[in-house]
């Protein structure tokens, strides 16, 4: 009679010829190929970025081409519409922002220092002045302020880089605007993360310098010559008033 070691041991040798360990690693290998795979395809996977740059490649053209000109027109005209039928506060900042938002940018890459320039004269109308100094010198002006953007450049172990645009004004906190970029290729970064979706109410309170970074991004520019810092000093657009002793 066979003793339990042996009942044990033809069951093992059993499983080993009948196919089973063939099938378990078979099965391993269909579970360890289909993560992988999957792996490739996520956000961050390889797979992923090859497709996105032959997607972009073939879109980018084809979206190029078509012209949004009847379109911002007939949005217009619905828009004016609505507003006028409302009893809206700020209508004319809503159109306003509205006829900037759409108007398409007239190039694809625009440098760090145009987008500064913009930066600036945003400054320059918008900056608090309840703490700045009078100069009388040459009739009645505030003092000049200070802008400045810096880049905040991040490598990406999946290759590539992160880019954080950090415009500031010393005098006005309030003033600060940060833009995330990421790196396409040849020092071009693209807007990554900003303000996707305006609705009717949203387009009261947005800047003019937020309309601006809209556009870019909405129009796919992108942003080169990113440089680690620039810095100007602005004259303040507002003029203080009049005192008379």
């Amino acid at each position: 009679m066979s003793t339990f070691e042996e009942r044990i041991a033809k069951a093992v040798t059993d499983k080993l010829n009948d196919g089973t360990v063939e099938e378990l690693v078979s099965d391993a290998v269909t579970k360890a190929l289909k993560s992988s795979i999957e792996e490739q395809f996520k956000w961050n996977g390889e797979a992923k970025k090859v497709i996105d740059e032959k997607v972009k490649e073939v879109m980018m053209p084809a979206i190029e081409r078509v012209s949004l000109d009847d379109y911002t027109v007939k949005l217009d005209a619905v828009l004016t519409e609505i507003i006028n039928s409302t009893n809206l506060i700020d209508n004319k900042e809503i159109l306003g922002n509205f006829k900037s938002l759409m108007t398409e940018p007239d190039k694809d890459v625009i440098s760090l220092k145009d987008v500064f320039e913009k930066y600036k004269e945003y400054v320059s109308k918008n900056v608090d002045t309840s703490e700045l100094e009078v100069c009388t010198d040459d009739g009645p002006s505030y003092q000049n302020v200070t802008a400045e953007v810096t880049a905040d450049i991040r490598g990406n172990i999946f290759g590539g880089s992160f880019c954080d645009l950090v415009f500031k004004c010393e005098e006005d906190e309030k003033l600060t605007k940060v833009i995330h970029l990421y790196e396409l290729k040849n020092n071009r970064f693209s807007i990554t993360r900003f303000k996707s979706e305006l609705d009717i109410n949203s387009l009261r309170y947005v800047d003019e310098f937020d309309i601006f970074v809209m556009r870019l991004d909405r129009a796919f520019c992108d942003i080169t010559d990113i440089m680690d810092m620039y810095d100007d000093g602005i004259e303040v657009e507002a003029e203080p008033e009049a005192s008379w002793s």
